[in-house]
C-alpha cells in the first residue's frame, strides 16, 4: 500500500504531466513535441508500475482536450502500459531501446486510427505517425538521461534505492544523446527557415498588390453609392480568382464591400475584430491540425486613404498552396531525422556493446578466478583489440597466476600446519588423558582452581568426594568462600590486617600471602555441603601466563582429621600416663634421692 509521501508524488508528477502536455515545443510545419509522457515514465522508475500507469493516464488525457479524439491518449496510455509490463527496476533495462519495441509495433494501429477513423490521407497519417514514435522516444530518452544522472550520485542513488548503472548503458545514453542532440538541431532550424521563406514570399507578394491598388485608387473618383464604378473592378483582373483569391474593401464603418472571388474570413460581423498586417487564418472544425493547415487561408491587411476617407483593403488567398510545399518539404525533413533516430539509436547500441562486452568478458573471467585457483587451473582471460582491454586482461592474468602460486604455496604450508596441529592436538590429548588420570587417581585431594576474580573455574573429583558438592553446582558461579566458615575467614582477615599493614577483604584473604611468595600452605576447616567441618591443609599456587600476569589461582587441600585426631590421641595418652606413673615415680625418684645422699647405706 501506497504510504503518504508516495501518494502526493503521484499526484504532483501526475499534475505535471498533464500541464506539460500543454507545452508544446514546435518543430516542423505543425509537427510539435509534447512532454507528459517524460513524467509517466519517471514514476515508473521512481515508483514502480501502478503509479507510472496512473500518471501516464492522467497526463494523456490532456490531449483528448488538445485534438479533440481520443486516438492519441489511447496510444500515450498503451505506451506506458508497455512500458510498466517489460521494464526491471532492479535490472539494467534500457528504456529507449524498450520504448522504440513498442512504437515498431504499434505504427500499424497509429497509421489505422488517422487513416481510416480520421479520414486523414495516408501520408498525413505516417507523418503523425512517425512524429508520435520520435516524441515518444524522444521523452524516454530525456529520462533515462536524468535517470543516469540520479544512479551517479551517491547521495539520490541510495535515498531513492536506484540500482548501479551499467557501463555499457551509460555509453549508450551518451552516444546517443550527443548524436541525436547535434545531428537534429540542423534539421530543424532549416525547417523552420524554409517555413518563414515561404511565408515572408506571400506576404511581400500581397503587400505588392495592395500596395498596387492602393495607388490608383486614387486616381479613382469616389462613388457617391454602394456601388463600386468599373473601373475599380478592372483593377482586380489581373488575381488569380479561380484559385480562391478574393479582395474586399471596407469604408469607414467597417462595411463591407466584396470586389471579387469568395471573402471566407472577414464578414460583416468580424470587421471590426479586423487588425492590420499579415494573419494566418484556420478553420476550428478540424480534429487533425495538418488538415486544418491545408484548408487555412493568409490574410493581408492594408490601410489606405480614399479622397481623404479611412478604406481597408482586405486580400485573401488559400494556404493551400504553401502548405502543400511546406508538407512536403517538412515531411523530407521529418522522415529524415526520423531515419537518422533509428540509425543513431542502432549505432549507439553497438558502439555501446562494443565497448562494455570486453569488460564483461573479463567480468565473467574474473569471477572465475577462485574457482580457477581452488581446483589448481589456469584462468584463460579474453583477448581484446582495444588495448586498454587487452591491458587490463594481461594483468589480471599476471595477478591469477600470482594468486595461484601463492594459493599453492599456501596449500603446503596448510598441509604442514594441519600435520603439526594434529601431533600437537594428539599430544595435547594424550597429556589431557595424563591430566585427568592423575586427576581422577587424586580421590583423597579437593584440587579447585579459580580465575583471577575467585570464581571457580574447575572443582575436582576429589572435591566433588570430599566436600559433597557437585562441579555444576559451583563451577563459574560461587567462589571458595562458600567452603570456608565465616568466623575462621574473619579472624584471617584481622591477622592479614594486622601482619600486612593494609585491608584485605573476600577472597584476597585466601590468595595474597601466595601472590608475595609464590605459594602458601595454610590450615582451614572446610565446610560440607551437609554442614560438617572438615579441617584442611590448604596449599594455594598463582597461575601466572606467559607475561606475568597472573590468570588465575590453584588451591589443593587435603584432610587432616585422621592427623589431628592421632595426635589428639597422643596427647591424650600422654597425658593418662603421666597422671597414672606420677606417684610411683614420685616414691621412686625420692628413694634414689636418699641412696645418692648416703643417708642410706
Amino acid at each position: 500500500m501506497a504510504t503518504l509521501p508516495q501518494l502526493l508524488l503521484i499526484l504532483l508528477l501526475s499534475l505535471l504531466g498533464f500541464g506539460f502536455n500543454f507545452l508544446r515545443l514546435p518543430l516542423f510545419f505543425d509537427i510539435d513535441f509534447i512532454f507528459g509522457s517524460v513524467f509517466a515514465v519517471l514514476a515508473l522508475v521512481l515508483l514502480g508500475t501502478k503509479a507510472a500507469i496512473v500518471v501516464g493516464i492522467i497526463a494523456a488525457s490532456a490531449t483528448v482536450l488538445i485534438w479533440q479524439h481520443p486516438f492519441a491518449w489511447f496510444i500515450f496510455s498503451s505506451e506506458i502500459l508497455w512500458l510498466s509490463l517489460r521494464y526491471g527496476k532492479n535490472n539494467q533495462t534500457n528504456l529507449v531501446l524498450l520504448d522504440l519495441q513498442f512504437w515498431l509495433l504499434a505504427l500499424p494501429v497509429i497509421i489505422g486510427c488517422y487513416a481510416l477513423v480520421l479520414n486523414a490521407p495516408s501520408n498525413t497519417a505516417v507523418l503523425i505517425a512517425l512524429k508520435q514514435i520520435s516524441n515518444g522516444i524522444f521523452n524516454t530518452l530525456v529520462v533515462a538521461v536524468l535517470v543516469a544522472m540520479m544512479q551517479l550520485n551517491k547521495t539520490l542513488s541510495k535515498k531513492l534505492a536506484l540500482p548501479a548503472i551499467s557501463f555499457g548503458q551509460l555509453v549508450f545514453l551518451t552516444l546517443l544523446s550527443l548524436t541525436l542532440l547535434a545531428g537534429s538541431l540542423p534539421v530543424i532550424f532549416d525547417a523552420k527557415k524554409s517555413k518563414a521563406l515561404y511565408e515572408l514570399a506571400v506576404v511581400e507578394r500581397m503587400a505588392e498588390i495592395s500596395a498596387v491598388i492602393a495607388l490608383q485608387l486614387e486616381h479613382i473618383p469616389k462613388p457617391s453609392s454602394t456601388l463600386l464604378p468599373s473601373e475599380l473592378q478592372q483593377l482586380t483582373t489581373s488575381l488569380p480568382v479561380d484559385r480562391g483569391y478574393a479582395l474586399a474593401l471596407l469604408d469607414s464603418k467597417k462595411q463591407l464591400t466584396q470586389l471579387m472571388g469568395q471573402n471566407q474570413t472577414i464578414t460583416a460581423n468580424a470587421a471590426n475584430a479586423l487588425s492590420t498586417g499579415f494573419q494566418h487564418w484556420q478553420p476550428s472544425s478540424e480534429l487533425i491540425p495538418i488538415q486544418s493547415w491545408r484548408k487555412s487561408r493568409y490574410v493581408f491587411t492594408y490601410p489606405l486613404r480614399w479622397q481623404n476617407d479611412q478604406f481597408w483593403l482586405v486580400i485573401e488567398q488559400p494556404a493551400k498552396s504553401v502548405v502543400a510545399q511546406l508538407e512536403q518539404d517538412s515531411a523530407q525533413q521529418f522522415v529524415r531525422l526520423v531515419l537518422f533516430l533509428g540509425l543513431t539509436i542502432g549505432i549507439s547500441a553497438l558502439l555501446s556493446k562494443a565497448i562494455s562486452l570486453p569488460l564483461r568478458r573479463i567480468d565473467v573471467a574474473s569471477q572465475r578466478i577462485q574457482a580457477d585457483i581452488t581446483q589448481q587451473q589456469k584462468t584463460v582471460m579474453p583477448q581484446s583489440r582495444v588495448l586498454e582491454y587487452s591491458n587490463l586482461s594481461h594483468t589480471l592474468a599476471q595477478m591469477s597466476a600470482h594468486l595461484n602460486d601463492a594459493f599453492q604455496r599456501s596449500r603446503i604450508t596448510q598441509c604442514e600446519l594441519e600435520q603439526q596441529v594434529t601431533q600437537r592436538t594428539e599430544a595435547l590429548q594424550h597429556s589431557n588423558s595424563q591430566q585427568n588420570a592423575i586427576l581422577s587417581a587424586a580421590s583423597d585431594f579437593s584440587i579447585i582452581a579459580t580465575d583471577p576474580n575467585g570464581v571457580i573455574q574447575f572443582f575436582s573429583v576429589g572435591a566433588e568426594k570430599m566436600l559433597g558438592y557437585q562441579a555444576e553446582e559451583l563451577v563459574g558461579k560461587q567462589t571458595p568462600e562458600i567452603l570456608h566458615q565465616s568466623s575462621e575467614v574473619m579472624n584471617r582477615i584481622k591477622e592479614l590486617n594486622a601482619e600486612l599493614a593494609e585491608p584485605v577483604q573476600g577472597f584476597r584473604a585466601f590468595v595474597i600471602k601466595a601472590e608475595q611468595e609464590g605459594t602458601e600452605t595454610h590450615e582451614w576447616t572446610y565446610l560440607h555441603k551437609s554442614g560438617q567441618a572438615i579441617p584442611v591443609s590448604l596449599t594455594i599456587t598463582v597461575i601466572r601466563d606467559h607475561s606475568g600476569k597472573i590468570s588465575g589461582y590453584l588451591g589443593i587441600a587435603r584432610d587432616v582429621s585422621e592427623r589431628h585426631r592421632t595426635e589428639r590421641l597422643k596427647n591424650e595418652f600422654i597425658a593418662t600416663v603421666s597422671h597414672e606413673l606420677r606417684t610411683p615415680l614420685t616414691a621412686i625418684y625420692a628413694s634414689l634421692r636418699l641412696v645418692n645422699s648416703g643417708k642410706i647405706s
